[in-house]
């Protein structure tokens, strides 16, 4: 199941599996006001999207997934108002920035969770004031306020990096974690009230894997018995 409303992930996801249904999360995507570290938000962002449509899914699997424009650490997000996405075109014109997606897939009834992130840099085309007053009057549904699938392509100049994930679902991602998920089947943590800080670590990494290796052959180990110094008379 997807929770999400958004026609371009439903269409990327058709390529990975033929059979899904659909369900809007409703969790609502506030923009924070300071810097962020983007990949730790998009992940967060993604598992409470995931979490509230899980809660009412007896048995079957959830994607939950959140794109964001990021620049400098500050997030974009949806523009309010065409005066809100002139001014977010106006500091993307002409720059590079990253988008960043999150994905979190929950197995149920158990409330396995495993999660995963993309990041593609993306530089947008130099915008006339004329063309970036025309561009705001639609597009307030995407991050950024710029349609990357938009016929003829008029923001995006240059990137690095998957381009579906501009569009709003990095397959390759998505593809890796559905074999991570359906391989191992364990839990990396459950969706519970005391996951805030944790529910959005990817274990994906060697390093986190090896930091979990290390934690596992420390407990095995069993600490040695050390007798207490007594002091030598003189």
């Amino acid at each position: 199941m997807l929770a999400s409303g958004s026609p371009r992930r439903r269409a990327l996801l058709a390529r990975v599996r033929r059979r899904f249904s659909i369900r809007e999360s409703g969790v609502p995507e506030p923009v924070p006001r300071r810097p962020v570290k983007a990949r730790f938000y998009v992940l967060r962002s993604a598992t409470r999207k995931a979490r509230a449509v899980a809660r009412r899914v007896p048995r079957g699997w959830v994607l939950g997934a959140d794109t964001e424009v990021v620049r400098r650490g500050r997030v974009f997000g949806k523009p309010r108002d065409a005066a809100d996405a002139a001014r977010m075109l106006t500091d993307l014109s002409g720059r590079w920035h990253q988008v960043f997606t999150g994905l979190a897939l929950i197995e149920r009834p158990s409330n396995r969770l495993w999660t995963a992130a993309a990041r593609t840099d993306v530089k947008i085309r130099a915008l006339s004031p004329a063309a970036i007053a025309r561009h705001a009057q639609t597009n307030h549904d995407k991050a950024g306020a710029y349609a990357a699938q938009a016929r003829g392509n008029p923001f995006v100049e240059k990137h690095r990096g998957p381009y579906d994930n501009i569009v709003g679902l990095p397959l390759a991602a998505l593809r890796a974690l559905l074999r991570r998920a359906e391989k191992t089947k364990n839990p990396i943590f459950s969706v519970g009230a005391r996951t805030a800080r944790s529910e959005a670590v990817d274990f994906s990494t060697k390093k986190a894997k090896s930091m979990q290796g290390h934690r596992k052959n420390f407990l095995r180990k069993k600490k040695p018995d050390i007798a207490p110094r007594i002091p030598r008379s003189k």
